[in-house]
């Protein structure tokens, strides 16, 4: 019964439901790994981090990735420095900030049509 009211407004729910999706996923990455990037920065973590293969069956995906990731920072610090790293992933978190915030905006933008049509509809 649902189904034919909600067909007109799939692409608006799909979009919508993408978008949600791409906020979530920002977010994860604006603000979550900073304190242990920092840790690493101001030399609080001692721990010396190796590449890991990304088939290896010895970790989780997660772990993987993470390690990966530190790993590739304690690269960029010993190449460019510190400063210049902390500058870097200042400059990335904000452009996750950005993404997140865009990405939630966006989906509120495209609900508006569907929010129109419904209250046009109890009218």
């Amino acid at each position: 019964m649902m189904k034919r009211y909600v067909a007109p407004y799939t692409g608006y729910l799909g979009g919508a439901v993408v978008l949600n999706i791409l906020s979530a996923v920002f977010n994860i990455f604006s603000f979550s790994l900073i304190i242990p990037i920092l840790q690493i920065l101001f030399e609080l973590d001692s721990t010396v981090y190796q590449f890991v293969p990304w088939d290896s069956a010895d970790m989780g995906m997660k772990d993987i990735l993470v390690n990966n990731m530190y790993y590739y920072v304690t690269i960029v610090i010993g190449k460019y420095g510190a400063s210049n790293t902390l500058l870097l992933l200042g400059c990335f978190f904000g452009l996750m900030t950005l993404l997140k915030t865009g990405c939630y905006f966006g989906s509120s933008a495209i609900m508006v049509p569907d929010r129109k049509a419904s209250c046009r509809e109890r009218v």
